[in-house]
């Protein structure tokens, strides 16, 4: 455990700690002491504190005058950005009545505690050591790790993919950072009585191993019971048609495999290893894919759809970190698996994983849809579509079936 105490009267400093520092409570290694509001901002981005003391007249720096401001605006950043590592719990600390009954509303607001501290009683004492430990206490509890958010989606490029996901009418927020280099946006929809929470994100480029990194960050930091992958993708020439959404069942790495010489050129042995669609997901996206006037309407709200009719349809998707516009290596993908219905570049990445991810375990799966052949009439034409008939085949399927769903999630 360990404790920031922000105190800039050393006899103060002196009563805390010997009020802390007790063979039974804490030792003085574990708490670390600042006398004004700029060394505990140092502080705070540097370590995570289990608990924080603060007073609440402190200078901002060592020759300012002591004040509140600094401090309420310490505690605004606290509670409201993320450039600082959040202590577990806040106690804020303070001499004088007329402090104390100004900022109490502000503390009370906030949950946070608020001690009167003086100098003729040890009730101030026996408050804060009550709160070391229950944390202390807390931290000798297994905890049990659950979801946290319902429905993270995963998209491969800002635009089109990601820009056709926050069109969804899911009450999304503002860019927020998970991370240091990743932002994402938080949205959320209703079914019946039920509220249910999605986070979006964007990979930093195209790729398997980008999308699996984001999907990874996602799994540790989000907790969500489902991944969906949306996008773009190749199809096959005969067998889907521009827009259309593919389920992904299985999903491989057609680059899998051992390359060994031969007398005229390179062997390639392939090795697949397939993700097959999760049996609750496939059940429910064969009620789905089955919906003719869903499809229609769907195809219907874009502003210049292709005269093919819109479907969805379930199928083997291959994976690959090339893009792909020579029909020769497709006809080897095909080579791997003769129903193959499209290929793209980061489902099998986001799906691997959510299938290593400890408990409690995500359920993964894409659905991309067509915007090209990977032929030599490859164009971006109709990308902006088919990044729409994705997300919205994702948005469909959510708002229908979460419900039925949604206690199923981790299983496979």
């Amino acid at each position: 455990m360990k404790i920031l105490i922000a105190e800039d009267n050393q006899k103060k400093v002196a009563s805390l700690l010997s009020a802390l520092v007790r063979p039974d409570l804490m030792s003085r290694n574990d708490i670390e002491v600042v006398g004004n509001i700029y060394d505990a901002r140092v502080a705070l981005r540097a370590s995570h504190f289990d608990l924080f003391i603060l007073d609440i007249v402190l200078p901002n720096r060592p020759e300012d005058e002591p004040s509140d401001a600094p401090t309420l605006s310490l505690l605004e950043e606290l509670a409201s950005r993320r450039t600082l590592k959040r202590p577990g719990k806040i106690i804020g600390l303070t001499a004088y009545e007329n402090v104390f009954r100004d900022v109490a509303p502000t503390f009370f607001q906030k949950t946070w505690t608020l001690i009167q501290f003086r100098f003729d009683t040890d009730e101030w004492a026996d408050q804060i050591r009550s709160c070391v430990s229950y944390i202390k206490a807390q931290e000798l509890e297994p905890r049990a790790i659950s979801y946290k958010s319902d429905l993270c989606i995963v998209s491969a490029l800002p635009a089109p993919e990601f820009t056709a996901v926050i069109r969804i009418p899911w009450n999304w927020g503002a860019p927020e950072p998970l991370d240091d280099t990743t932002f994402v946006r938080r949205g959320y929809f209703a079914v019946g009585d039920r509220t249910f929470t999605v986070v979006a994100g964007c990979a930093a480029r195209m790729g398997m191993v980008p999308s699996a990194l984001l999907t990874a960050k996602l799994i540790e930091l989000e907790r969500p019971r489902f991944i969906a992958v949306t996008g773009i993708c190749a199809g096959i020439k005969g067998k889907v048609n521009f827009g259309d959404v593919v389920f992904g069942d299985p999903i491989w790495d057609w680059q899998s495999g051992k390359y060994t010489s031969g007398k005229s050129a390179p062997r390639f042995a392939m090795a697949p290893d397939g993700h097959p669609l999760a049996g609750a997901i496939r059940a429910h996206a064969e009620q789905m894919r089955s919906d003719a006037a869903l499809w229609a309407n769907i195809r219907s709200e874009w502003p210049s759809p292709p005269e093919v009719a819109l479907k969805g349809v379930i199928g083997p998707m291959a994976s690959g970190s090339s893009v792909l516009a020579d029909p020769d290596v497709v006809e080897k993908i095909v080579g791997q698996n003769r129903n193959v219905l499209a290929i793209e570049m980061e489902a099998y990445g986001a799906i691997s994983a959510a299938d290593f991810a400890g408990h409690p375990r995500p359920t993964a799966f894409a659905a991309k849809a067509i915007c090209d052949f990977a032929d030599g009439e490859k164009s971006d034409l109709w990308q902006a579509y088919a990044a729409y008939t994705s997300a919205q085949a994702i948005r469909f399927f959510f708002e229908r079936y979460m419900p039925s769903i949604v206690d199923l999630a981790g299983n496979r």
